[in-house]
């Protein structure tokens, strides 16, 4: 482990303190770079969290798949058994030839985090930490990589690990918004009755249309990976 790096310090430079209304602009100015030099929001497409469930809540199989492994509260504990690493996965839609943060908090005898899918090559880390720990590693997509499959898994031959906050930050991919057909205008001369029930061909496409929404970058569901 490399020995934590000591920081020289300058002298600090001597001058006359400020009063007034100079010392109340310059805390403004400084709360202002704060604020801004913050964290990204959640919000923001270009730096999201795309993992849904990243802390294993909900259901195992809903939007994670994963073998020998069980929920224990505050994520995941995967048995491995033979063959079988007791593996956790989960497929999100990626752009390409974008580099994503890939995070994990685990515990247990060597933890493998990872992702893989397309034309990127299987990219992990690992580790065999007793007690908790943060595995983290970096994925950078292949040129016509559109999805990446992300896991988490142990060892064969070793004891059970814990797994949980598992993130994959970067940019969101888009989402197709479908096409939407403005209805025409109604007729000055048409009179202000109840309109007829829709035929069952209009009904099937108004339950097929898509609505417009502001952004087109919404989450949507793909395929579960074994």
């Amino acid at each position: 482990m490399r020995a934590p790096t000591q920081h020289h310090h300058g002298t600090p430079l001597r001058g006359t303190p400020l009063r007034g209304a100079a010392a109340v602009a310059l805390a403004l100015a400084t709360a202002a770079a704060l604020t801004l030099g913050g964290s990204a929001s959640a919000d923001d497409p270009s730096n999201a969290q795309l993992l849904i469930d990243s802390g294993f809540a909900g259901p195992l199989g809903l939007n994670w798949q994963c073998t020998n492994v069980a929920r224990d509260g505050a994520g995941i504990t995967g048995h491995p058994v033979g063959d079988d690493y007791a593996r956790c996965s989960q497929t999100v839609a990626v752009l390409e030839h974008t580099t994503y943060k890939l995070e994990a908090s685990i515990s247990g005898p060597y933890v493998f985090l990872g992702a893989v899918g397309g034309d990127t090559p299987d990219t992990y880390t690992w580790a065999n930490y007793p007690s908790s720990g943060r595995l983290s590693t970096t994925v950078t997509t292949g040129p016509t990589t559109t999805r990446l499959t992300v896991y988490v898994h142990g060892w064969y031959g070793q004891e059970a690990y814990h797994a949980s906050s598992v993130t994959l930050t970067g940019p969101r991919a888009p989402v197709p918004c479908g096409s939407f057909t403005m209805p025409p205008p109604p007729s000055p001369s048409r009179p202000a009755t109840t309109p007829p029930p829709p035929s069952p061909s209009s009904a099937a496409a108004a339950a097929n249309a898509v609505t417009p929404t502001a952004s087109c970058l919404t989450p949507y569901p793909l395929e579960r990976a074994d």
